[in-house]
C-alpha cells in the first residue's frame, strides 16, 4: 500500500503546477457556465464574461493551493488526486448537463437522481446516450474542445513570470467579481461552488421528500366524497394563480403606467373585482387556504386538517389538472405539491424558484392549457400556477418584452426615495406585470375559441411592496390587495346568464381569496356539506367580515380602507 501511495506521489510531482492550474481552470469554466448563461444572473453581459473568466481562476488557484497543501503529507497523495478528479468530474457533469438539457447541477437534477429508480435509469439510458452522441457530433462541442486543447498546450509553456502575472491578475479580479456577485445577487450565491450546490440542493430535496411523506401520512381524504353532487353548471373552470402581482401595479386597477394593455383593452369583456386580498404575505400561506377549506383565521390548524379543493372537484366529476411554473420542491413548504398530486394530470415545469437554473417561461404553460381543453374529458377544473413577478423580476420576461426603463419610472412616479437602482427594479417589476398581461391575453384567446362553456379566473397569491410607499422592497402586510379578474366565453354567457349577473352584482364587495372554494362551488353548481354561503362572494347571503392576513386582522380592514 505504501508503495502505491509513493507511486501516486511521484506521478503528481511530475505534473507541473502550471499544467495542473490550467486543467483546473478549464474545468472551473465548466462549473460556472450554467450560472453566467442563466437569466437569473442579475448583472450586465460584459460583466458576466469577466466574472466567468476571473472567478474560474479564483476557484482553480484556491483548489491548487489546497492540493499542494495536502500533497505535502506523502501519505495523503491519494486524497489530493481524489479531490482533483472528483472536482473535474463534477464540473464536466455540470457542463454536459447544461449543454444537453439546459440545466446543470441543480435542485432539478438532484431531485431526479434521488427519486429515480433502477428501472427508470435503465429506461432513461437510451435517450441519454442519444443526446450525448448528438452533442458530441456538434460543431460547437468540437470548437470548445479545440479551444481547450490550445489553452492546455500553450498556457503552461508561457514564461513563469508571465503565467504568474496572468493567473494572479485573474484571481484578484475573481475575488472582486465574486464579492460584487455576493452583494448584488439576490439568490443563488451557493451555486458558485459545486460542493455547496450538492450539499444545499441535496438537503433541500431530501427535506422536501420527508415533508411530503409526512404530509401524505397526515393527508385528510375528502369526508363523504360519495355525497358530492354537481350539475356541472360550467363545463370548464380555469384558475390562474399569479405570483407577487400587486393590484396597485395594474393599469386595470388605476396604476399610472400602462402595465395591462391587453386586459385594459378588453375591460368590457371582463369581470374586474375591486376588493380582494390574499390571506398571507407568502405563497405557501396563501396556497394553504386557496386549495383547501381552511379559512384565513384558522391559524391553529395545519392545512392537511381541511379537505382539499382538488379532491372536492375530483368527487364532483371534474377532471382536475395542475400546471405549474413554480417550485415543486421547497425547503419551507410543499403543501401545494402534495395537494397537486391528487390532480388527474400534474405537470411542473421547474424544480424550484430558489434554484439558480430556474429559467422556465410562463409561456410554456400555454400549450399545456390548450391541450387540456382539447382532450376527451367532459368537465375540467384546471389550475395554472404562474411564476409571474417572483424575484428576481428581470428574469420573468423575455428581453423583447421589456417595456419600461428606470427613466420612465423616475419621470412618471416622482417619489423622493427613488434612486436609479430602485427605479430600475420598479421598471423590471412592472415589465413582469406586462408579461403576465400578455400571458393572460393568450390564455383568454384560447378560452374564447373553446366550444364548451368556460370561465377563466385570474388572481395573485399576494402583492408586493416595490418602493411604493417608502424605500423598501418585499412582502408587506399593507400590500396584500390582489387582482381578481374573471373572463367567461360566449358559451358560458349563453348557458349561465344568472351566474354572469352574480359576477356583476358583487364586483365591489370585500372578500378574501381564502374563500375561493365557495365561489368555485357556485360557478360549477357543486353541492357539498361544507359549503358556507356566508363566505361565498357570489351568494345572496354573503356576509362581509374582517379579513385576516397571516392570522391577524388585515391592516386594510382596520383602516376601513
Amino acid at each position: 500500500m505504501n508503495k502505491v501511495i509513493e507511486q501516486i506521489g511521484r506521478v503528481f510531482e511530475k505534473v507541473s503546477r502550471r499544467r495542473m492550474w490550467t486543467v483546473l481552470y478549464l474545468f472551473s469554466l465548466m462549473s460556472l457556465v450554467d450560472i453566467i448563461l442563466s437569466r437569473n444572473f442579475a448583472l450586465p453581459f460584459w460583466y458576466a464574461w469577466i466574472f466567468f473568466m476571473s472567478f474560474a481562476s479564483l476557484k482553480s488557484t484556491v483548489l491548487l493551493g489546497l492540493v499542494i497543501l495536502i500533497n505535502r503529507c506523502r501519505k495523503l497523495h491519494w486524497l489530493a488526486w481524489i479531490i482533483v478528479i472528483g472536482y473535474c468530474l463534477l464540473s464536466a457533469i455540470n457542463g454536459a448537463c447544461y449543454a444537453i438539457y439546459g440545466f446543470g447541477i441543480s435542485k432539478r437534477l438532484m431531485s431526479v437522481l434521488i427519486q429515480t429508480s433502477a428501472s427508470e435509469i435503465k429506461g432513461f439510458l437510451p435517450g441519454l446516450i442519444h443526446n450525448i452522441v448528438t452533442a458530441l457530433s456538434s460543431i460547437r462541442f468540437w470548437a470548445i474542445v479545440f479551444i481547450g486543447l490550445i489553452a492546455f498546450h500553450y498556457l503552461p509553456k508561457l514564461k513563469s513570470k508571465i503565467f504568474a502575472i496572468i493567473a494572479l491578475s485573474l484571481t484578484i479580479l475573481g475575488i472582486i467579481c465574486g464579492s460584487i456577485f455576493a452583494v448584488r445577487q439576490s439568490e443563488g450565491r451557493s451555486a458558485l461552488f459545486l460542493s455547496t450546490r450538492i450539499l444545499r440542493y441535496g438537503y433541500i430535496v431530501h427535506r422536501s421528500m420527508q415533508f411530503m411523506a409526512e404530509g401524505e401520512m397526515h393527508y385528510r381524504e375528502l369526508p363523504d366524497a360519495d355525497k358530492v353532487r354537481s350539475s356541472h353548471l360550467v363545463t370548464n373552470v380555469i384558475v390562474v394563480i399569479g405570483e407577487s402581482a400587486s393590484r396597485d401595479h395594474l393599469r386595470l386597477y388605476g396604476y399610472k403606467l400602462p402595465t395591462t394593455p391587453a386586459l385594459s383593452a378588453m375591460r368590457d369583456s371582463l369581470f374586474v373585482f375591486t376588493n380582494a386580498i390574499g390571506s398571507s404575505t407568502s405563497t405557501s400561506g396563501n396556497m394553504d387556504c386557496l386549495l383547501t377549506f381552511k379559512s384565513d383565521r384558522d391559524v391553529s390548524k395545519e392545512w392537511y386538517e381541511f379537505p382539499a379543493v382538488i379532491d372536492l372537484f375530483n368527487a364532483a366529476g371534474y377532471k382536475t389538472y395542475w400546471f405549474s411554473n413554480q417550485e415543486k420542491y421547497s425547503l419551507f413548504n410543499n403543501s401545494s405539491t402534495i395537494m397537486s398530486r391528487r390532480a388527474t394530470l400534474e405537470k411542473y415545469l421547474i424544480g424550484g424558484s430558489e434554484d439558480f437554473n430556474n429559467n422556465a417561461d410562463d409561456a410554456m404553460l400555454l400549450p399545456l392549457l390548450s391541450k387540456s381543453l382539447n382532450d376527451n374529458s367532459t368537465n375540467r377544473m384546471i389550475f395554472v400556477h404562474l411564476i409571474g413577478s417572483h424575484t428576481p423580476y428581470h428574469t420573468r420576461y423575455p428581453e423583447d418584452h421589456a417595456v419600461f426603463s428606470a427613466s420612465d419610472i423616475k419621470r412618471l412616479l416622482p417619489r423622493r426615495w427613488l434612486t436609479d437602482a430602485s427605479a430600475k427594479m420598479i421598471a423590471e417589476y412592472d415589465n413582469s406585470i406586462v408579461y403576465t398581461d400578455y400571458i393572460l391575453k393568450k390564455m383568454i384567446d384560447i378560452v374564447r375559441y373553446t366550444p364548451a362553456s368556460t370561465i377563466l379566473i385570474y388572481l395573485s397569491d399576494h402583492g408586493e411592496n416595490v418602493f411604493d410607499d417608502r424605500d423598501y422592497v418585499g412582502r408587506d402586510n399593507l400590500f396584500v390587495e390582489v387582482p381578481f379578474v374573471i373572463y367567461a366565453n360566449q358559451r358560458a354567457y349563453q348557458k349561465t346568464p344568472e351566474l354572469m349577473e352574480k359576477f356583476n352584482l358583487n364586483l365591489d364587495k370585500p372578500f378574501t381569496t381564502a374563500n375561493l372554494i365557495y365561489a368555485l362551488m357556485t360557478m360549477t353548481g357543486t353541492k357539498y356539506s361544507m359549503y358556507d354561503s356566508t363566505k361565498d362572494i357570489l351568494s345572496d347571503t354573503y356576509i362581509p367580515r374582517k379579513r385576516f392576513v397571516d392570522g391577524e386582522i388585515s391592516v386594510i380592514d382596520n383602516d376601513n380602507k
